[in-house]
């Protein structure tokens, strides 16, 4: 027999690998489309310590450029890499996770404004901030070019709820959160003049297996 396994083995392999791929998918609509990191949820808590980000790299690319954040590359730095970088910017130890519960969606570390993830090779996988300054739609087209996805989705079930909108850049492995807006119809009014809320570094092989996989193509201005 070959190497590949039983038939039973291999459908069941391919069952748990389709469990866990459809639990990141579940794990990172949650985080694009503001379920897990809105502001009306508990992920940020306002008692630990805040990261000075300042514009996150996004625009300026200083210290580093997109995707990187205080020297903190998803696909690139690792988590002891990571923490001495903290470490020296201020006591971000408390902002370690050991809750299982989180710990198991890929949430490793959160604080004030900003939180991280690994991957089993304990190397950075994605990297959620809030940004200082105010970034608009039309500042981060006019700087990366079009999104080359988009996803929206509403705050409840109920269609009358609020609703928002993420963009996503592939150049920059970068995905930008804008604001929760009342819909009228179910629409989402995207104007230049919106401001972002918050952005999502990820690792190169996370944003095109998981995060693309929930955007539509880019149409412009105007209601989605």
């Amino acid at each position: 027999m070959s190497g590949w396994g039983t038939p039973v083995d291999s459908y069941s392999g391919r069952k748990a690998l389709k469990m866990r791929k459809n639990k990141q998918i579940i794990w990172i609509a949650c985080i694009l489309l503001g379920g897990f990191i809105c502001t009306s949820c508990s992920l940020f808590q306002p008692k630990l310590p805040e990261l000075t980000v300042d514009d996150g790299s996004v625009m300026t690319g200083e210290p580093c450029a997109a995707p990187c954040l205080q020297g903190i590359t998803p696909g690139v730095t690792t988590k002891v890499e990571a923490v001495t970088i903290l470490n020296r910017l201020g006591d971000f130890a408390k902002c370690d996770l050991q809750d299982e519960n989180e710990r198991k969606y890929g949430l490793d570390m959160k604080c004030a404004n900003f939180a991280i993830g690994y991957n089993d090779q304990d190397i950075v996988k994605w990297i959620h901030f809030e940004s200082e300054g105010e970034i608009s739609v039309a500042d981060l087209i006019e700087k990366y070019g079009e999104p080359d996805a988009y996803a929206v989705d509403a705050e409840r079930i109920d269609s009358n709820g609020p609703i928002l909108m993420y963009l996503m850049f592939t150049d920059a492995q970068m995905g930008a959160r804008l604001p929760y807006m009342q819909p009228d119809g179910y629409l989402y009014n995207l104007q230049p003049s919106l401001i972002v809320q918050s952005f999502d570094y990820y690792d190169s092989r996370f944003y095109e297996e998981y995060v693309l996989t929930l955007g539509k193509e880019w149409q412009g201005y105007g209601e989605y």
